[in-house]
């Protein structure tokens, strides 16, 4: 992310990563149908996460028609991410 990031492009980063916390496996249309994104929006974030190698891609899941899904997990082989809430809410909020 730039330096002068957008709140609501840093609340997109935090809800994408939430949802590959959550539920590793994912594809970047799940994670987009559950925060309420576009897919083009997830897909820009992950590859961001991707380049700096917070996340993974596994073999591609074929989903019937269409181009297969590629699920998308914590990289657990290059970093340390560590999250800590400290409030009533139990949503990541930036």
């Amino acid at each position: 992310m730039s330096r002068k990031t957008d709140p609501a492009r840093a609340r997109n980063f935090a809800s994408v990563l939430q949802e590959i916390f959550a539920a590793p496996g994912r594809s970047r249309k799940d994670i987009a149908d559950a925060i309420g994104i576009s897919v083009a929006s997830v897909t820009s974030i992950a590859a961001s996460l991707l380049e700096h190698r917070l996340i993974s891609e596994s073999a591609p899941v074929a989903a019937g028609q269409g181009r297969p899904r590629v699920p998308l997990s914590v990289d657990t082989d290059s970093n340390l991410v560590m999250g800590i809430h400290l409030g009533r809410e139990s949503r990541v909020s930036c």
